[in-house]
Order: structure tokens, then C-alpha cells, then sequence
């Protein structure tokens, strides 16, 4: 057919359909030229890492035998509430300066030795010292709990709990566990100074996001730091040395290789799958697997691929009943998350606790 034949209405038609083919051939070379660019940059971003980065991660979400430093797990109670009774929250001003003058990294004042006797006197304390000797540590459906009834959990919006009050009343346990040694009673001391670093332990244990494994192990390098000056006073070098190392891991900070993991998916998955690693540390590598599609365009537009959700669902079975449910959060974050969920996703992803 002539294009002199065709209607004035027909030749802007084929004219329109044009355009469009023009239009949609342009943005599949935009878009694949944007896919090629964020595969250059993922993999700059692998060359930067150091050798054996994921062993890194590994070795920081590994936790380590506490042994004597830590309270056993003798009552049937559920010691989240630490975390998670926001009505029974730790809060006492001054704390960290009193704390750190405690153990020689700052000079004290006035206002720490009075802070130091009234901890010294404060029987609340046991109540966190009971929450370091709980064998259930409901954290995850407590955490899961907190968003709307008729929000859907989004993995990648999980809320951060206030994690930083559980701290402060290990760290006031330390102060009353030191406090106790100076008066001679050693076997306060270390109940005080065994419960601070359990709480820690706890937290490192069974908190599913990885903002709580972190400030659990600051908590748990809190109590060493207090065993440090206890054998330091009662001149057991053993006990100190032993404190010690154990404080080394407790400090590691694996933040800057776990960043890696958005640019690795199969380390992510690895990581997720490795059951000798804490709870927060699997979680994690999900939610790093996630964003690392998210930041695609690919995966902007339609998703992570088939193989990436499979193993993802496949952890819903974890023998960890916990990882099972963060599993089951990041399978439906999973499907869901392509240009045409995202809006959905945001919506549902209700406010959480502050910090």
C-alpha cells in the first residue's frame, strides 16, 4: 500500500506506531546499557575486596564459646523482653561515662561515683541478670509483631528494635559486678560481670537483624572488658589472657566486608544456607542478596531470577525456627519486588519501633 493512498488519520497512526517502536528500541538500549554499567561497577566493587573477605564475615557472625564468662541458660523464661518491653527499658543518664570510668578509659568525676554507688545498691539490675540465664530468646516473633496486622513484612524494611537500652544494663552490671569485687564479695563480681556478657551472647545468639548481632557483640565485649579488670585485680593473668582473646572477636568489625555480599549472590546465599553462623549474620546475607538485585535494572524491572527465589524459599524448612520465619519474610519480599510490587511493598511496610 502507497503512503499517498493512505488517510490523513492512517498516516498519523503509522507514524505514532513508529515513534513508539523508536521509543521502545531506545529504552532496550538504555536499559541494557545501564545493565552493563551496574555489572562493571558490581564487579570494581568485587576487586576491592580483600582476600578471604567472606571468611571475615564468617568469623564475625561465629560465635565463640564463652564459657565461664557467661551465666548457664537455667530458667525456662523468655529474656527478650529486654529488647522488646519498651515500658521496662534501661534508662539511666550518664551511664556510658560512668562505665567507661569504670574501666580506666575515662576519667571519673563526681557525678560517676555517685552513679557507681547507686548501682552498687540498684537489686532492679537483677531483673536483666534473670534475662541473661532465659533458655528462650523469642526475639523474631516479637520483632515481626511490631509491624501493622494488615501489613505484609518486607525483609528489607525489617524495623530496627532499641536495641541500645539492653546494652546500658549490661554495662550497669559491669559497674555493680566491679563495684562488688572492690568490696571483696568475688562471687557477686562474677555473676554481675557473667550476666553482662551473657546478655550480649543472647542477643548475638537469637536477634534476627544484623544492627542486633552488632551491638550484641558490643555488648559482650562490654562484659569481657570487665573480666579483663577483674582478673587484673584478683591477679588471674589465665583469666585475663582468656578474656582477652575472646574481646579480639568481640570487636572485629565486619560491617565493611558484609557490604560486599550486595555485590556477591552466591556468597549471600552461601552465607544465608550456613547453619554454624548466628541468626542476624543469615538474615542479613538475605537482605544483602535482595538489594543486590534491587540496585539492578533488571532486577529493578522484573526481579531477582528463578534460581535466586528457589533457594530462597528452600530455606523456609531451616531447621532454625527463626531463620525458617525470616526465610519465609525474604520469599515474599522476593517475589514482590520488581517495578510493578515496589509501590506495594513501600506501602505495606508500616512504621516500626524507634530506636
Amino acid at each position: 500500500m502507497e503512503l499517498k493512498s493512505l488517510s490523513l488519520t492512517q498516516r498519523l497512526l503509522a507514524g505514532a506506531g513508529c515513534v513508539v517502536v523508536l521509543v521502545l528500541l531506545a529504552a532496550a538500549g538504555a536499559l541494557l546499557y545501564w545493565e552493563r554499567q551496574a555489572a562493571r561497577s558490581t564487579a570494581r566493587d568485587l576487586g576491592t575486596a580483600p582476600a578471604g573477605w567472606t571468611d571475615s564475615v564468617r568469623m564475625a557472625g561465629r560465635l565463640p564459646d564463652l564459657g565461664e564468662f557467661v551465666l548457664p541458660r537455667t530458667d525456662s523464661a523468655d529474656g527478650a523482653w529486654v529488647v522488646y518491653d519498651t515500658a521496662r527499658a534501661f534508662r539511666l543518664g550518664g551511664i556510658q561515662h560512668a562505665y567507661r570510668a569504670m574501666v580506666g578509659s575515662e576519667t571519673p568525676n563526681e557525678a560517676d561515683s555517685t552513679l557507681w554507688r547507686a548501682l552498687a545498691a540498684d537489686t532492679s539490675l537483677d531483673d536483666w541478670a534473670g534475662a541473661a540465664r532465659a533458655r528462650q530468646w523469642h526475639a523474631t516473633e516479637r520483632l515481626l509483631a511490631t509491624r501493622p496486622p494488615d501489613a505484609r513484612p518486607n525483609v528489607m524494611l525489617i524495623p530496627i528494635p532499641a536495641y541500645v537500652p539492653a546494652r546500658d544494663a549490661a554495662r550497669a552490671l559491669v559497674i555493680r559486678g566491679l563495684m562488688r569485687l572492690a568490696r571483696g564479695d568475688r562471687i557477686g563480681a562474677r555473676a554481675d560481670l557473667a550476666a553482662a556478657t551473657g546478655l550480649g551472647e543472647q542477643m548475638v545468639r537469637r536477634e534476627p537483624t544484623f544492627i542486633g548481632m552488632l551491638i550484641g557483640r558490643a555488648t559482650i565485649a562490654s562484659g569481657l572488658t570487665g573480666w579483663q579488670r577483674y582478673g587484673v585485680v584478683t591477679r588471674d593473668t589465665a583469666l585475663t589472657g582468656r578474656a582477652a582473646r575472646l574481646h579480639a572477636w568481640a570487636v572485629l568489625r565486619p560491617a565493611g566486608y558484609a557490604g560486599f555480599l550486595v555485590a556477591a549472590p552466591d556468597s549471600a546465599i552461601a552465607i544465608a544456607r550456613d547453619a554454624s553462623l548466628v541468626l542476624g549474620a543469615r538474615t542479613f546475607a538475605l537482605e544483602q542478596l535482595l538489594l543486590g538485585w534491587f540496585v539492578r535494572p533488571r532486577g529493578l524491572l522484573f526481579g531477582p531470577p528463578s534460581d535466586v527465589t528457589r533457594a530462597i524459599e528452600a530455606l523456609t524448612t531451616d531447621p532454625d525456627p527463626d531463620m525458617a520465619l525470616m526465610a519465609g519474610v525474604a520469599a515474599a519480599t522476593a517475589h514482590r519486588l520488581n517495578l510493578f510490587g515496589l509501590p506495594a511493598l513501600l506501602k505495606e511496610s508500616g512504621p516500626g519501633p524507634t530506636r
